[in-house]
């Protein structure tokens, strides 16, 4: 069946798989204005765009950039920054990926 665009999901992001920082982690879980759920639209237009970015990549124009992750990160697939970074180019690449650390 079809599923309505306004539909909303469980965003599937825990506080605990950001930070290993109790108190930062305590903090996000009592934030109001922290996303905890997505509508089916929004998900596919993020995704969307993504897929989007890297198609066009080269059509991106060169700028000084900063790349980091953490390379426990459980929310980003690092592998699709590292992609990201081999294939954008521009003679000012800054990179950084931080041993242990989570998003």
């Amino acid at each position: 069946g079809k599923i309505s665009k306004d539909t909303r999901f469980n965003v599937g992001v825990e506080p605990k798989d950001l930070t290993r920082n109790l108190e930062i982690v305590e903090e996000t879980v009592n934030d109001g204005l922290m996303l905890k759920k997505a509508t089916y639209h929004w998900y596919n237009t993020i995704n969307e765009t993504m897929k989007d970015t890297m198609a066009h990549i080269h059509d991106i124009q060169p700028m000084p950039t900063l790349l980091m992750y953490g390379t426990k990160d459980l929310i980003v697939d690092t592998r699709a920054i590292d992609e990201f970074k081999e294939k954008y180019q521009t003679p000012e690449l800054y990179f950084k990926a931080w041993q242990g650390f989570y998003h």
